[in-house]
């Protein structure tokens, strides 16, 4: 069921499908199947329902149509991504969820711009990052921002395995890959612990939260 996303007169940013259905009239999908409205007497380009856009606008309003919660937009911005069929992967949990990745390799990449999308509204926690740790996982893409500060890991990237603890904060289209965002609560090597944090208590009852 479509929710609410945002705050009215709040900005959201949100990765969807936009369908034209009437003149200046636009249907937006995002992955989680909210549906949002927008207004606009500017011919938008790639809205026929196949093609991936960051959306940004602001919130004008909550409504209900034909049962279902809309939330309308005013001054959106349309960044056209890629056709929908080419984009791979899935995002992961929601926005402030705590997890724990274990035994994984990571790859280290200079950090380009990085488009941020949280549900609802923008994300209050966007670091400024020189460097971002790629995780690989299944089906799943994770970006963790790092800063010069943990250059130390850079060195040893091709050498170890690690634990990493973080919360989601964000989504982002990695490579052509949905990409879910971390903010780093500790990344560890393999085989060490945590200790003190709600994570030891959990692994010490046989419970890893994922």
């Amino acid at each position: 069921m479509s929710k609410y996303l945002g705050k009215v007169g709040g900005f959201i940013a949100d990765y969807a499908v936009v369908d034209r259905v009437g003149e200046a009239t636009y249907l937006i999908t995002d992955y989680d199947n909210n549906i949002l409205f927008f207004h606009s007497l500017e011919d938008i380009a790639n809205t026929d329902g196949n093609h991936y856009f960051l959306v940004e606008g602001k919130v004008l309003s909550h409504d209900v149509i034909q049962g279902h919660n809309y939330t309308i937009l005013s001054e959106c911005d349309f960044t056209l991504v890629d056709r929908l069929e080419n984009i791979k992967g899935e995002y992961y949990g929601k926005i402030g969820d705590k997890i724990e990745l274990n035994d994984i390799k990571v790859s280290f990449r200079r950090s380009n711009p990085i488009e941020w999308k949280v549900t609802g509204e923008f994300s209050k926690i966007k670091p400024e990052c020189e460097y971002r740790m790629v995780i690989e996982k299944g089906q799943y893409t994770f970006v963790l921002p790092y800063n010069s500060s943990k250059k130390v890991l850079l060195s040893a990237q091709n050498k170890y395995k690690y634990n990493v603890y973080a919360k989601v904060i964000g989504y982002a289209i990695e490579n052509g890959k949905r990409a879910t965002i971390l903010a780093p609560s500790n990344v560890l090597k393999k085989g060490e612990v945590k200790l003190g944090s709600h994570y030891a208590v959990l692994r010490s009852l046989g419970i890893e939260r994922r």
